[in-house]
């Protein structure tokens, strides 16, 4: 499940490798910018996310997804 966290002062979410790009068109389509970020070394995927919305607002989102 993936669930929009703070890390220092960036909100990021932790995605399957192999959606974050789908995922982050969803968020996109819902105006939710964001970043893909991947560490090929651990195939380890999260979005950065660039929004005025809160954690609670994104994970509704998240939850909405149906990828």
């Amino acid at each position: 499940m993936m669930r929009p966290l703070w890390e220092q002062d960036r909100l990021i979410v932790p995605v399957p490798w192999n959606r974050a790009e789908a995922i982050q068109t969803y968020l996109r389509e819902h105006d939710v910018e964001s970043t893909v970020c991947l560490e090929p070394m651990t195939r380890d995927a999260y979005l950065e996310l660039h929004t005025n919305r809160g954690a609670d607002a994104v994970q509704a989102l998240l939850d909405r997804w149906e990828g």
